[in-house]
């Protein structure tokens, strides 16, 4: 089977900077992507001229501008550096790491402040959930939550804490979280949902 080859190439527009072009024959048009580490990438089909690529960029200026703010002030709240590559085994263990010297303590004192009681912490190189709660009360929490802000860190250690108290996400559980983080569970699960854990 053959494989079309694809073409890459970067292009440095004014006011937006180095981007990186990538063509993909199954694209079906053209899509901006700015990454963690604020660099930008755009994908689109095949055929599609450098011209019509920078005037698209142009068109997406004030996004492109928005979307590496956020990006920038994610890193700057959080405890570890961001990359933007796929993981690896030093990221994971630089993410173990950090994870180890920084939620023990966090939790204690967070269970603490809220009068929550627990077993054990255990940090684990999960993809598919920031944490979980056993029958036990035993906590679980990924590594992968030190790419978290701060304040999304505390909020997926509080939603873990208050599954000791009620093993579900009834209504019980979600009014206690909700009162516990100032009435915000919505707002901060709607800001969790804008990070990827894989």
């Amino acid at each position: 089977m053959f494989r079309l080859k694809r073409k890459n190439y970067k292009m440095d527009i004014d006011g937006v900077g180095e981007i990186t072009v990538k063509e993909f024959a199954t694209s079906k048009g053209m899509r901006i992507i700015v990454h963690r580490d604020t660099s930008v990438t755009v994908t689109h089909r095949p055929g599609i001229a450098k011209n019509k690529v920078e005037c698209f960029v142009r068109q997406h200026s004030s996004w492109i501008e928005n979307a590496k703010k956020r990006c920038a002030r994610r890193a700057e709240n959080s405890p570890v550096p961001q990359s933007n590559h796929a993981v690896d085994p030093e990221e994971v263990a630089r993410l173990r790491n950090a994870a180890k010297n920084y939620l023990p303590e966090r939790v204690r004192l967070v269970a603490e402040r809220f009068g929550l009681k627990y077993n054990v912490l255990k940090i684990n190189r999960a993809r598919t959930r920031w944490g979980s709660c056993t029958s036990r009360k035993n906590i679980n929490l990924s590594c992968f939550v030190m790419r978290l802000p701060l304040h999304l860190i505390d909020f997926v250690i509080l939603h873990e804490l208050c599954h000791t108290v009620h093993m579900n996400h009834g209504t019980q559980f979600h009014a206690l979280l909700n009162r516990f983080c100032g009435f915000r569970e919505k707002d901060y699960n709607r800001q969790l949902r804008t990070f990827r854990i894989n």
